[in-house]
């Protein structure tokens, strides 16, 4: 069926010449939203299907201020991401077993409920600039687990550094360093049947937890030219 969704949705914001600073509420109800349901032998196998209400709804926050050359600035999502009407999730590789009940008020999966950036930039002279942001996604649940019942994909912050250089009026030079630290992360969680892909070269793992890695340290470098 069609997915047709409702939002509302409020802000208020403050500006001054330093100063920037907002804060919006809103709801989104959707009605017929479409879930992918997992009905296979492997985790991609399934159909989609509807889903009579689901609701999303969160507080977003921003501000920044700006110090001669240097700003600071941070920003907060809240998202309350629920399934509203029950139905049974297949999920056959789930550790607890297939068809599990979801019920009104349980999280959908691969959502995190609350992120938080943290930035500041430095305008070291007329050319150069160097910058550096810190940022925290806490944990979600794996899809098929519909229900919230087993263990979530773990919570991660990582830091990213950034310089520019103005070579000239129409010459840049960018780059940025992403996960200093190199923290080890995921972003994605799902589940498989390992043994029955690996078990000829790894017989020994039967863990059903599938994750997506998130990529480790990394540089960029990039020149601009404007013509």
């Amino acid at each position: 069926e069609q997915v047709v969704a409702k939002t509302v949705e409020a802000s208020l914001q403050y500006n001054t010449d330093s100063v920037s600073a907002i804060a919006t509420i809103f709801s989104t109800k959707t009605v017929d939203d479409i879930i992918f349901q997992q009905a296979g032998s492997t985790s991609s196998e399934g159909y989609f299907v509807n889903i009579d209400k689901i609701q999303r709804q969160g507080v977003e926050l921003a501000y920044s201020v700006a110090f001669n050359d240097i700003s600071i600035g941070t920003s907060y999502n809240y998202l309350k991401a629920t399934f509203e009407s029950p139905f049974v999730s297949f999920s056959p590789v789930n550790p607890l077993g297939a068809n599990r009940q979801v019920s009104p008020g349980d999280v959908i999966p691969g959502q995190p409920q609350h992120q938080f950036k943290l930035h500041a930039d430095w305008q070291i002279n007329q050319d150069i600039s160097i910058g550096t942001e810190f940022l925290y996604a806490s944990d979600s649940y794996y899809r098929g687990d519909e229900a919230n019942e087993n263990k979530k994909i773990s919570s991660y912050s990582l830091i990213n550094a950034y310089f520019a250089y103005q070579i000239t009026e129409r010459f840049r030079l960018t780059a940025k360093v992403d996960n200093i630290f190199d923290h080890q992360y995921e972003t994605f969680g799902t589940y498989g049947e390992a043994d029955e892909v690996l078990e000829d070269f790894y017989p020994d793992v039967e863990s059903p937890y599938f994750v997506g890695p998130a990529r480790p340290r990394s540089f960029s470098v990039n020149v601009n030219y404007k013509f």
